[in-house]
C-alpha cells in the first residue's frame, strides 16, 4: 500500500504523523465496525463504504494509506485506490476491480499453509 515503509505496529504506521490524525482514524475505525456488527444484527449487508473529502494536498492519502494499514492489522482486507495514482484507464472501475483483486490475492496468500 503506497510508498510507506513496512509497518508491524500501529504505533509505527502513524510515527510521522505530525497532526494527530490517529486519533481520527481510531474514531473511524470503531465507528465502521460499530455501523458493521449494527447491519449484521439487523441482518443486513454488513458492508460499509464511505466517501473522505479534502482539498489537494490535504493529507487524503496519507491519512487513507496509514488508516489502511491499521485496519489490515486488525485483521481486514483492505483494497486501495488512489484515484491520482490509479487513474490510467478510461473506465475507474478497472482500477477499483485491481485493487480488490490484489487485496484478495494477498489474503489468500497469508491463509494457505
Amino acid at each position: 500500500m503506497g510508498e510507506m515503509v513496512e509497518a508491524k505496529t500501529t504505533e509505527q504506521i502513524w510515527e510521522a504523523d505530525r497532526l494527530d490524525r490517529r486519533q481520527k482514524a481510531d474514531f473511524l475505525y470503531n465507528f465502521i465496525v460499530g455501523e458493521v456488527a449494527k447491519r449484521k444484527r439487523l441482518g443486513r449487508r454488513s458492508s460499509y463504504s464511505l466517501n473522505i473529502d479534502a482539498e489537494w494536498g490535504g493529507g487524503k492519502s496519507f491519512f487513507l494509506e496509514r488508516f489502511g494499514k491499521q485496519a489490515e492489522l486488525e485483521g481486514h482486507v483492505v483494497a486501495y485506490v488512489n484515484a491520482w495514482k490509479d487513474d490510467h484507464a478510461g473506465d475507474p472501475y478497472i482500477a477499483i476491480m485491481a485493487a480488490i483483486d490484489r487485496a484478495f490475492a494477498l489474503t489468500s496468500k497469508r491463509t494457505v499453509p
